[in-house]
């Protein structure tokens, strides 16, 4: 991380640090589009999935059919 990218605030940097590890993650088209029409909804979406994910925990496989951009997905 360079200087110009230190925050004034020290646990901001850890969003840098993802940054420079991950990237920028970018919402899927229908994902997008639901997040700047109807921010609501991409949060319910986002609340069911993860209900979802605690009733398939510990599963070693998981098949969603029908997932549009598969946003959620990783939260399965």
């Amino acid at each position: 991380m360079s200087e110009a990218d230190k925050t004034v605030e020290p646990q901001c940097e850890v969003g840098l640090r993802g940054r420079d590890k991950h990237g920028i993650s970018e919402f899927g088209l229908m994902a997008n589009e639901s997040w700047n029409e109807d921010p609501t909804r991409t949060l319910f979406t986002l609340a069911r999935h993860k209900f979802v994910a605690k009733m398939l925990e510990g599963r070693a496989r998981v098949l969603e059919v029908g997932c549009a951009d598969a946003f959620v997905t990783r939260l399965v």
